[in-house]
């Protein structure tokens, strides 16, 4: 019965360190940049103050070159860009963003009043 004790007593010792050396293979996303931003990205679900809206249906976002073309407004306009802190700055509107992989990118922003949440796959 003694040497099951030390047995026992090893064996946990043993599992606990195993687990604790174990570290983690996940790699952390690389910086986000503005490169990753560039190209055109397409409106596929949005959030007007917390409720799922259809308004913003055929938004779109894309950036080249320093410049930003919307139509979150209804007509296309083109303007410089800025991007600094994980947001997107537009004359005065400014887009957080809030994920962003090779496909999809997520954004939040106060347009009129309303608070959007919007979610863009990247175009093909």
């Amino acid at each position: 019965m003694h040497s099951f004790r030390w047995f026992a007593l090893l064996s946990m010792i043993f599992t606990t360190f195993m687990i604790s050396s174990c570290g983690s293979d996940v790699e952390k996303p690389a910086p986000l940049t503005v490169e990753t931003l560039n190209g055109r990205w397409e409106l596929f679900s949005a959030l007007r103050n917390g409720e799922k809206t259809q308004s913003l249906e055929g938004t779109y976002i894309e950036i080249e070159n320093g410049q930003m073309t919307t139509n979150f407004t209804g007509e296309a306009v083109q303007t410089p860009v800025k991007f600094e802190n994980e947001q997107l700055t537009q004359n005065d509107q400014v887009y957080t963003i809030t994920g962003c992989t090779n496909d999809t990118l997520g954004i939040t922003t106060t347009l009129m009043n309303f608070d959007f949440r919007m979610h863009f796959a990247k175009a093909k």
